[in-house]
């Protein structure tokens, strides 16, 4: 399949951005480049930054994730936090082996605990009444952006914060639905109806930035 140009950020102002390395630890910062190597998808490092940010102002104690991957970013937010615990979910076999291998190397097993099976079915399985989330941090599977989201919301904890990366899709989600390639249009529908759904909600201060590859937050009033 043909690759989608990016098209959210000008190259040189990525790279600019890129510029500021990430304060992380020698150990975090191998696994970074191990990630890239394998052609494992993870935050990028302006990403990267704003969630060390985010996570600074806010220092939430209960974050919820979907999409572990290599388990980098869940590792990220508990180098960030030492007193945070993350719950991950993850469907794909190849990558919880990995990220179970990585969380036992930063001897994180205690504050990391992986959710395996499909997103949408294991969020359903979470009890808001047993406990809530202070952040969920949203990056996998696009076309199922707003049933995460739904369940994200209901998990939340009062003035909770969620976090959506890649919601641009390289830019592709700005365009007009005739500007997009008949097979890129239905996660071009499913994405702006996505967007426009949580800047639709009155519960919710939304706001989507050009970053990376887009990033949509959603702070509960």
């Amino acid at each position: 399949m043909r690759e989608i140009k990016k098209e959210v950020v000008y190259d040189f102002i990525e790279k600019y951005l890129n510029s500021f390395t990430p304060k992380m630890s020698s150990e975090l910062t191998l696994l970074q480049a191990e990630a890239i190597k394998d052609n494992i998808p993870i935050i990028k490092p302006e990403i990267i930054n704003f969630m060390k940010t985010m996570l600074t102002i806010y220092k939430p104690n209960n974050i919820l994730e979907v999409g572990t991957a290599y388990a980098f970013s869940a590792i990220l937010m508990c180098e960030t936090l030492p007193s945070t615990d993350v719950t991950t979910i993850e469907r794909d076999g190849y990558m919880i082996k990995h990220a179970k291998e990585n969380i036992d190397k930063f001897n994180l097993n205690d504050r990391i605990h992986i959710m395996e099976g499909d997103g949408v079915e294991m969020l359903k399985s979470l009890d808001e009444n047993e406990k809530k989330y202070d952040l969920v941090f949203i990056d996998a599977s696009k076309s199922h952006y707003n049933e995460f989201m739904k369940e994200a919301k209901r998990l939340l904890s009062d003035h909770g914060l969620i976090i959506c990366d890649n919601v641009l899709y390289k830019g592709l989600v700005a365009k007009d639905r005739f500007e997009v390639i008949r097979r890129n249009r239905t996660i071009h529908k499913r994405m702006n109806d996505f967007v426009n759904d949580a800047y639709a909600d009155e519960a919710f201060e939304t706001c989507l930035l050009p970053a990376g590859d887009g990033i949509l937050m959603s702070i509960k009033k």
